[in-house]
């Protein structure tokens, strides 16, 4: 027995699960951390029955279709796109890139996932790594391990339609910004 706790060998004796557990048993702020993503999961499972909802979200897929079907084979990553309106120069407002992820999750499965599941999936990204990057964005800013998880827990409750969270996605549809 060393401080505590029974030395059961090296950590290579232990395994994958002997090391796992010896991570948690050191920051049990993983294992919280988990819980709060699972949670975060459990809020999002309804974005794979369709359009996730939101005002903004029809025309949000409508430029990952523009972006898959006409820019991309062109090699292009902005253009007019004639079926907004009456014309739209696309992507010259809005940057391509969170827009691309989707169509790059839809080409990695060789068009097997349908551009809509891509985007269904890149949707519960934007929430699923929320927490984690306000977890590390506050260990970083030297808060202790406590105000990390507060801050993270908090990142999926508070939310504005305009900025993000889970009001802005699910209410306004603010995909780029649930992925910034």
């Amino acid at each position: 027995m060393e401080g505590g706790r029974v030395n059961m060998g090296t950590p290579r004796d232990r395994g994958y699960l002997g090391r796992a557990r010896d991570v948690l048993m050191d920051h049990p702020e993983y294992s919280l951390l988990g819980l709060i993503i699972l949670f975060n999961l459990y809020t999002v499972r309804n974005i794979f029955s369709g359009m996730p909802v939101g005002i903004d979200q029809p025309p949000q897929f409508n430029r990952i279709w523009f972006l898959d079907s006409y820019l991309l084979p062109r090699l292009r990553l902005s253009g007019w796109f004639p079926y907004w309106y009456c014309g739209f120069p696309m992507f010259y407002f809005y940057p391509p890139l969170a827009f691309l992820l989707p169509v790059l999750i839809h080409r990695i499965s060789f068009g097997m996932l349908p551009l809509l599941t891509a985007y269904q999936i890149s949707v519960a990204m934007g929430h699923v790594f929320l927490p984690i990057g306000v977890f590390i964005l506050a260990r970083t800013l030297d808060l202790s391990r406590e105000g990390a998880l507060v801050s993270a827990l908090f990142s999926l409750t508070i939310g504005s339609p305009y900025s993000g969270g889970l009001v802005g996605n699910f209410w306004m549809g603010l995909y780029p910004s649930s992925l910034g």
